[in-house]
């Protein structure tokens, strides 16, 4: 379609009716110019759709519909921006974090004393002021005096040795872990991650170690089940699905650390304990191939992986890393994506994020995650889910 020469009504027609967004402010003004008068019924859905969810595109047998944000933080320029908590949160527990309409980390906006100096020029100066301003001042950090029982060989044969020898380090106290054997897993493993740094210290640390040896083991158990599971299904795995640790696992996480940065007690025991684990591979109702589904199967390299890493010069002249645990739901389905999935080390705590995976998950969280899901967690909000993982589910351990 075209206008005649002069007769400018037609152009602005055809953007308004056929290739602009029907925006809020625009459903707002026909509402009012339609006052008195029926809608027409498209329209009028249009605006039922606006008043009870977020942003949505219609398509032709189909249509995509956002959940509507629960808080929503903006500065003057109706960007999203907030300092000390998220700028957009859902119902669902899942959060945006904004500075003056650019996406940041959590540990930015909540930590960002945390923030090397070589890294935070890089920000503008109204977020250099923010972190400025939550750095303590006057009263020096107080150095962290680690625990000999993370430089000490603890048995891993016998679960009973390395408890016991665990124990006599505490003076027979390990109250962290008595109260995860007895049940609380999820409570004890927050109360560990709020401890910081401090979990590395004595009393804690034996603690800490006890029960992420503990969460390690059974972790390990259930991966033995569900690749047991998977081979009874006739699963064709693309690589090995469970390595274990090799005899060398303490001298190699010795060289990770001196390498990259401390590890958190968490990845550093499944290294210890557990090893490896990928779940990639074909299955026509896991892993149906040119599914529009990612089922993101459950990977975590190798140690061996990240000390070639290192070797390699990746890490450059930083104060922070990352260790790379496995690829992104997309490259795992052999297609084209996003970053892989990380953990930032140097990392003093219990547990640490899982980088760049949808869930923002703690790794121990996250383990959970891919669990519930029979070791697919992509099929989180996929319904119906393929009737394989009620199979895997079955008899797993909780930790």
């Amino acid at each position: 379609m075209s206008g005649q020469t002069r007769w400018g009504t037609i152009n602005p027609l055809i953007p308004s009716s056929f290739n602009r967004h029907y925006t809020f402010s625009m459903m707002a003004a026909d509402e009012a110019a339609a006052e008195g008068r029926e809608a027409p019924p498209a329209v009028a859905a249009a605006w039922q759709l606006a008043r009870s969810a977020g942003a949505w595109w219609p398509f032709a047998h189909s249509v995509v519909i956002s959940d509507r944000p629960v808080e929503l933080h903006v500065n003057t320029d109706h960007l999203l921006h907030r300092e000390g908590g998220p700028a957009a949160l859902f119902r669902d527990g899942m959060q945006v974090l904004g500075w003056n309409g650019h996406a940041m980390r959590e540990e930015w906006i909540m930590r960002p004393e945390t923030i090397p100096a070589r890294d935070l020029k890089h920000f503008d100066a109204a977020f250099r002021a923010y972190a400025a301003a939550r750095s303590p001042v006057g009263n020096p950090k107080t150095k962290l005096k680690p625990s000999s029982i993370l430089q000490k060989e603890v048995p891993q044969a016998a679960a009973e040795e390395q408890i016991a020898e665990l124990r006599k380090h505490n003076d027979g106290r390990l109250p962290f872990f008595d109260r995860y054997v007895a049940g609380e897993h999820e409570v004890v493993w927050w109360e560990l991650v709020q401890l910081g740094s401090s979990v590395r210290e004595d009393p804690h640390a034996a603690d800490a170690l006890a029960v992420a040896y503990e969460t390690m083991r059974r972790v390990k158990a259930n991966i033995l089940r569900v690749t047991a599971q998977l081979k009874a299904l006739g699963y064709t795995f693309a690589h090995e699905p469970h390595e274990l640790p090799g005899p060398k696992v303490r001298r190699q996480i010795a060289q990770l650390e001196k390498m990259a940065g401390i590890l958190p007690l968490s990845l550093r025991a499944f290294y210890e304990v557990v090893g490896a684990v990928d779940w990639t591979g074909q299955h026509p109702g896991l892993v149906p191939r040119m599914d529009s589904v990612a089922p993101d199967p459950l990977v975590v390299f190798p140690i061996q992986d990240a000390l070639d890493e290192c070797k390699n010069g990746w890490r450059e002249e930083s104060d922070t890393a990352t260790i790379v645990i496995a690829p992104d739901d997309l490259h795992k389905s052999d297609t084209s994506g996003g970053p892989p999935y990380e953990i930032s080390v140097p990392d003093l705590n219990a547990d640490s994020k899982l980088l760049n995976e949808r869930h923002d998950l703690y790794f121990v969280d996250y383990l959970r995650t891919a669990f519930r899901f029979g070791g697919f967690p992509g099929y989180d909000g996929i319904d119906p889910a393929p009737k394989e993982l009620s199979v895997l589910n079955q008899g797993l351990v909780s930790f």
